[in-house]
């Protein structure tokens, strides 16, 4: 094969690379923007300046579309949230940087749980492995904590639990409590608190 034709692939394989990125990037910003459900795949298409076939020909289905999109997001908070984990961290920091990433990608993450029941089983797990991995960061520092007493003892499952419920409830309503802003910048240290007071000795 002549040097010609190597880099005529290298770039016809780096520019397919390039496109699939593209697509990716494009259905975060629109799924954050507009809802994973609501956002057609000509939309994606459209938005990266390709034609709608473009879009299959790197993701047979939305399914296999979302669950990319949902494994990139997912992956970027984990790594986010890793980096904090690498830090000796009490109970209310590990919150509140848990807090930290979730704004991030508020918009992204809200839609998500708007439509979670919708979406597909794989997509549904992705959420679920990441918030077993912040369930973890958590709880460790909870049983640190626990051992001084300045935290009551709790079943972990119930601790966790209710803390995303604070989270979740305030984001699906945004709407109600911080319109056309950021609900985790508005509320976060209100609910960090509550959470805090529940918790406590």
């Amino acid at each position: 094969m002549s040097e010609n034709l190597v880099k005529m692939n290298l770039t016809r394989q780096e520019q397919k690379i390039k496109t699939k990125q593209n697509l990716v990037f494009a259905s975060i910003d629109l799924f954050s923007k507009n809802g994973i459900m609501a956002t057609k795949t000509v939309d994606i298409a459209k938005a990266i300046g390709v034609s709608h076939g473009t879009v299959f020909v790197h993701f047979p289905t939305k399914n296999d579309l979302l669950i990319e999109v949902i494994d990139e997001v997912g992956r970027k908070m984990a790594s986010e949230f890793r980096e904090f984990g690498k830090k000796e961290l009490n109970v209310k920091q590990v919150l509140k940087s848990h807090l930290k990433v979730l704004e991030k990608y508020e918009d992204f993450y809200t839609h998500l749980l708007l439509d979670g029941p919708n979406l597909p089983g794989e997509v549904r797990g992705t959420l679920i492995t990441l918030q077993a991995g912040i369930s973890c960061y958590i709880k460790s520092s909870v049983k640190k904590e626990e051992k001084t007493g300045k935290i009551r003892s709790l079943p972990s499952h119930l601790l966790f639990n209710t803390w995303m419920g604070l989270i979740t409830y305030y984001l699906i309503n945004r709407d109600l409590f911080a319109p056309d802003k950021s609900v985790i910048k508005a509320k976060g240290d209100e609910i960090l608190n509550h959470f805090l007071k529940l918790i406590k000795t």
